[in-house]
């Protein structure tokens, strides 16, 4: 699932590796917004979905890309909130990359459960009834979160293999010639975990705290 602002990389990474899905795997990536109509990325680049909510209303699997703030903004949308929360209760698997998972907690699916997101969102996921990890992906129940921005690579190889097998994941893998060995070396996570959160802006917090409040009543019954 996309809107106006996502995260190319969290689209355009996940993607490339769930198409093999469709190499008899019996499913069928695709691509949804509330409208099939121009939308803006983090990227000089635009895309135009192919798939609207109402085409694909029970999906198999719901993944909400990433977004930073974008995905803050996208609760502002009542027929998002309303598709999300429709997939959930009937999908087997739910999934988020990055600040996705903002969406999901916004809407009280996270509470409780294990979770992850983009470093600098974590505490806003935490706001939510989340327990935050830092993991490349992590996994409670029916829904798979995904760390930020690459972690849709990792999060897309685990769920393939969830559907599918290991073999199949690992075959996937290989042709796509996953193996990072990034140039500076890992994270210092030590340092990282000094600084600032990533700020909302004021409006993006009361939206949150709206639509939190809004769904949290009803939390505990989509939860499976």
């Amino acid at each position: 699932m996309v809107y106006p602002g996502l995260r190319l990389l969290d689209l355009v990474g996940s993607l490339s590796i769930l198409m093999s899905l469709s190499m008899g795997g019996g499913y069928r990536p695709v691509v949804v917004a509330e409208r099939a109509e121009v939308i803006p990325s983090d990227t000089p680049l635009k895309l135009i979905p192919p798939k609207t909510f109402g085409d694909v209303p029970r999906p198999d699997a719901l993944i909400v890309v990433g977004g930073d703030g974008a995905a803050v903004d996208a609760l502002d949308s009542e027929a998002l909130r309303r598709y999300v929360q429709s997939a959930a209760r009937t999908a087997d698997f739910v999934a988020s990359i990055g600040t996705g998972s903002l969406i999901l907690g916004a809407l009280g699916l996270l509470q409780g459960r294990r979770a992850t997101t983009h470093w600098a969102y974590a505490d806003a996921l935490v706001r939510m009834g989340a327990v935050y990890e830092r993991q490349p992906w992590v996994e409670d129940g029916p829904y798979i979160t995904a760390a930020g921005v690459s972690a849709a690579v990792d999060m897309a190889l685990h769920l393939t293999g969830k559907l599918v097998g290991e073999s199949r994941a690992r075959m996937t893998q290989l042709f796509a010639e996953y193996d990072p060995e990034p140039p500076f070396g890992g994270i210092a996570w030590a340092a990282v975990e000094t600084r600032q959160q990533a700020p909302l802006t004021p409006q993006q917090e009361a939206l949150l705290r709206t639509v939190f409040a809004e769904s949290s009543p009803s939390a505990f019954a989509l939860n499976r």
